[in-house]
């Protein structure tokens, strides 16, 4: 058996001890609840909502010539945390001839449900998913906590980053130059649940003049781990204590991550620097079409 399915077999066994702090996230997200309770929500994010426009729920219509429709997973946790990356998101695509359906009944992609030991459960939010999604050519998200876990559950389900590079929409697009420099976490579910660094480093490396510090390649977890560093934030500390001397030492201007959780984490351990999601820095240098 896969240790990761093991693992998920024994928290299961512990569930009922699950710490208060899981518990209450994991309600307020699974449910829908942050969406409409902001304090819990500006709680779990260290007083510090996502921020840009969340894209709305419907059809949003490709610039040019139509190469295909692709659905955006928005998750319970994005449209608060990752607004803007969900926003760059649709820009990308949109401008690179996708159309981006954004279902409304979508919902909890299911991983804290999946790793807290209740896999029934998981199991409903995965259906549901896969009836909104249904009859797409893709679908894509931007948190790679959410997609390792989608990976195995939605048909057809991409990291953003690996479907604009695979599928050439990438190559559509041009960007302005930017002389900055940037500091690149790449966190595990994203190496090793969607093996999505690759991609990343070549959606940084499209924006001309743009220097990009990969930090943390081989420290290992950053202490995040979902929602462990809410239930062992002394370990979690002890985790990102060197990662975040690594990113101060870099000096960049931004910290690239795609996860949320993560970024929340290393903010806390690093004050003063600005976090993004890679769409994000990369949608802002966007050459629109004329």
């Amino acid at each position: 058996m896969a240790f990761g399915a093991l693992l998920d077999q024994g928290r299961g066994l512990i569930r009922k001890q699950t710490g208060w702090q899981r518990r209450l996230v994991q309600a307020a997200l699974e449910e829908g609840l942050a969406r409409r309770l902001r304090t819990p929500a500006r709680w779990l994010s260290g007083g510090r909502l996502g921020k840009g426009r969340v894209p709305t729920a419907g059809r949003h219509n490709a610039r040019g010539e139509l190469r295909g429709r692709v659905g955006l997973f928005t998750g319970c946790a994005g449209p608060l945390l990752d607004g803007e990356a969900l926003a760059a998101a649709v820009r990308l695509l949109t401008a690179a001839d996708h159309e981006v359906v954004v279902p409304a009944d979508q919902g909890c992609c299911g991983a804290l449900a999946q790793h807290s030991g209740d896999p029934e459960k998981a199991g409903r939010m995965a259906e549901r998913n896969r009836q909104a999604f249904a009859d797409l050519d893709a679908v894509v998200g931007v948190s790679s906590g959410c997609g390792a876990h989608l990976k195995k559950v939605l048909p057809g389900y991409r990291d953003i980053a690996a479907f604009l590079v695979e599928s050439g929409a990438l190559s559509r697009l041009r960007f302005r130059p930017l002389k900055e420099r940037v500091a690149l976490h790449l966190p595990c579910t994203l190496e090793n649940g969607l093996a999505g660094g690759g991609a990343v480093r070549r959606l940084l490396a499209a924006v001309p003049g743009l220097e990009v510090v990969e930090v943390g390649a081989e420290r290992g977890c950053c202490g995040a781990g979902g929602l462990t560093f809410l239930e062992h934030p002394r370990q979690a500390r002890r985790l990102a204590a060197p990662l975040a001397e690594e990113i101060r030492r870099a000096a960049p201007r931004w910290v690239v991550t795609a996860n949320a959780g993560c970024g929340l984490h290393l903010r806390k351990q690093t004050p003063g620097l600005d976090y993004l999601h890679p769409v994000t820095l990369v949608a802002g240098q966007l050459e629109e079409k004329e």
